[in-house]
């Protein structure tokens, strides 16, 4: 291969990855806004414990991003959110996007999760989604997993 075109890739490769970012919520007022963000809704007292990270990557004709949230299970606010057009999904895995997480778990077996896309609510984000939600009992917390693109 060639030195210039050696540079030329390097280059490439160099500003594609500077065109990625991951967000983490550290405060518990951003860990609020990401729930709110999220759902629509602030979350209740009851929930203590809330992480929330965020990823995006630039492509070369669009990016996507990937949210992560997990928070504690809260019956009231898990009704709420799953009758918010979500829908037992028929996969039974969730994809594994990286870079996830520290904290974040994948579903247990045999657990329900739910699913919806964009055309499953009534408000237009300007973007097709993915959204894969369960409640891990052993866990005592709720996982959220979306993915956006175009």
């Amino acid at each position: 291969m060639k030195a210039g075109t050696i540079i030329l890739t390097s280059l490439f490769a160099a500003v594609l990855a500077s065109c990625s970012k991951t967000s983490k919520a550290d405060t518990r007022k951003e860990q609020e806004a990401g729930f709110e963000r999220t759902f629509g809704f602030d979350p209740r007292a009851s929930i203590t414990s809330i992480n929330y990270t965020s990823h995006y990557t630039r492509e070369l004709t669009d990016g996507t991003t990937a949210v992560w949230l997990g928070f504690t299970y809260d019956q009231i606010t898990f009704q709420k959110i799953v009758g918010g057009g979500y829908s037992t999904s028929t996969s039974t895995t969730v994809p594994d996007i990286k870079p996830s997480p520290a904290w974040w778990r994948k579903p247990p077996a045999n657990v329900t999760i739910y699913s919806r896309t964009q055309e499953d609510t009534p408000a237009d984000e300007g973007f097709s989604f993915e959204e894969y939600l369960w409640h891990d009992e052993s866990a005592g917390m709720v996982f959220l997993y979306k993915s956006y693109s175009g």
